[in-house]
């Protein structure tokens, strides 16, 4: 698996250090789009900022010198910034940016540039992009490459522009991917460029739940893990409609950036995750009075994917590592039940260990909170 000592050592770098490293964009071309105008400028609201010296920054903290004083990190010419809460100081009433007004864009800070198409990952030498949901992006169905700002090339030109990701500069913003052992990372990276492929090819047609039985290997194993998980978290039965909607075309659109969180995991135990994610969406999503757009749709499974993670472990059974000696629950049942399915799971598996522990809980909401306690303790 590739790491910071790697980059260090130089092993991974390319001939040329200065020549960006190549890319690969989680997210079908020209899918995903954004418009400023219909924000309140999020990105802008104490995220900080910064760049290259050589290129932007210096001349930046040139114009304002002030701005030095909040410098916070460094790596070779790369510098980061911090900015207040709730506006940064460049952030004009109109929500324009004032160093854009009054230098041009050129001059932008580099992860300013960037935003929101700035999460990145390395597989196989590659530095693997996928979008920040901070960001309020819409899905455009059908594609429109080009004519949208999630357009890869224009992505590309963008973080070229930038210089941010030459591989001189990879060890720091970059985090490599978490992959089984002895995993060909030429191979994974092959495999995810065909699913996020396959996923473009299946906006407007085909059902979510359709797509992920086509890449499995055993579609009724997968449906079986499915209810078997639904029905072990009370989540209900599944909404009874043959009719894609939104949410197919959302969840095929993130389906590849969360990929990237579940490599580590076999093939079908990353189906069954967001099989699983599916079926949470479409539960939570039922109270919802508006349409679920893809930064509440990420939001949700985000904040879940330990949990969705435990799940797909089915019958595995799995080492658990306490963070903590006793659960803090401050109640009795959930306390013994925590303690039962921590006991119990690796030696009879997650499914059975998690039925153990809920036969003492009736309160969905007691299933999930434990659920997500047992998740964070597991190795």
């Amino acid at each position: 698996m590739a790491s910071r000592e790697n980059f260090q050592a130089g092993i991974l770098q390319p001939v040329n250090p200065q020549k960006p490293l190549p890319l690969f964009f989680a997210f079908p071309d020209g899918v995903l789009n954004y418009v400023c105008a219909e924000c309140s400028a999020l990105c802008c609201r104490g995220q900080g900022l910064g760049g290259s010296l050589n290129r932007e920054m210096g001349f930046v903290l040139k114009q304002y010198p002030e701005l030095a004083a909040m410098a916070s990190l460094r790596q070779r010419d790369l510098v980061d910034v911090h900015t207040p809460g709730g506006c940064c100081y460049f952030l004009r009433s109109d929500n324009l940016c004032q160093i854009e007004i009054e230098h041009g864009r050129s001059r932008k800070p580099g992860v300013c540039l960037i935003f929101p198409f700035n999460r990145f990952h390395l597989l196989a030498g590659t530095v693997v992009i996928s979008p920040h949901f901070m960001c309020p992006l819409r899905v455009e169905v059908p594609a429109r490459p080009g004519d949208v700002t999630g357009t890869h090339a224009m992505i590309e030109a963008t973080i070229t522009e930038s210089a941010m990701l030459d591989a001189k500069y990879a060890d720091w913003y970059v985090r490599p991917v978490k992959l089984p052992r002895k995993q060909n990372e030429k191979q994974m990276l092959e495999q995810e460029i065909a699913f996020r492929n396959d996923c473009a090819a299946a906006l407007a047609s085909d059902p979510f739940l359709d797509f992920l039985d086509q890449h499995s290997g055993s579609p009724k194993e997968l449906g079986r893990s499915v209810r078997r998980a639904s029905q072990l978290m009370a989540w209900g039965a599944s909404p009874k409609t043959s009719q894609r909607d939104d949410i197919d075309d959302v969840l095929l659109t993130l389906a590849s950036s969360l990929r990237l969180e579940l490599l580590d995991l076999a093939p079908e135990q990353i189906l069954t995750a967001l099989a699983l994610a599916e079926r949470l969406v479409r539960r939570v999503f039922q109270i919802s009075v508006v349409p679920a757009k893809p930064q509440a749709v990420w939001s949700v499974i985000n904040q879940s994917l330990p949990l969705l993670r435990l799940l797909s472990y089915g019958d595995q059974q799995v080492a658990m590592k306490p963070k903590k000696k006793t659960a803090p629950f401050g109640h009795p049942d959930l306390v013994f039940a925590a303690f039962l399915a921590m006991r119990d799971i690796p030696s009879i598996g997650v499914a059975k260990g998690l039925e153990k522990g809920f036969r003492r809980l009736s309160s969905p909401s007691d299933r999930a909170v434990l659920a997500h306690f047992i998740a964070e303790q597991v190795r």
